[in-house]
């Protein structure tokens, strides 16, 4: 059981936030962002990764949360940013969609932690909420979108 628990915490998490805010940089990017970081975990930063316009910071305790920045000169639109904010949960949704279609009885526990991982982070992202000053993608899409 600790096994599992420990490939939820430092690995499944990690991946899993990793691919969410991918999520919320692939729409930006086709939007013509001009800069994207990803920022996965919490603490002293370990290390830095650039690829063209994107950049990927992993600090110490890298199970602990994630967050991605999307910048251009013009700002976005609302229409622009409520795509933007729903594309993690959208992303999670589409891994947790595909991953049930493949799942069987002779998959890996681990594979299956996973596929309901990103079934998570695709439900809870979606519910609308805001608890000190932190706003939920779902939030962000309804402020966007209906503002």
């Amino acid at each position: 059981m600790l096994v599992y628990v420990l490939v939820l915490i430092l690995l499944t998490a990690p991946l899993s936030l990793f691919l969410h805010e991918c999520g919320h940089v692939l729409p930006a990017l086709g939007l013509r962002a001009e800069q994207s970081q990803i920022s996965i975990g919490s603490g002293k930063r370990l290390f830095s990764l650039s690829f063209r316009r994107v950049k990927i910071h992993i600090h110490t305790i890298f199970f602990h949360g994630a967050h991605s920045l999307n910048e251009r000169s013009i700002q976005f639109t609302k229409k622009e940013k409520a795509w933007i904010s729903v594309g993690g949960p959208l992303l999670n949704g589409a891994i947790s969609w595909v991953g049930f279609m493949v799942l069987n009885d002779h998959v890996s526990y681990h594979l299956s932690l996973f596929v309901w991982f990103n079934a998570y982070l695709a439900v809870v992202n979606s519910i609308p909420f805001r608890i000190k000053g932190r706003e939920s993608d779902g939030y962000r899409f309804l402020q966007s979108f209906f503002s």
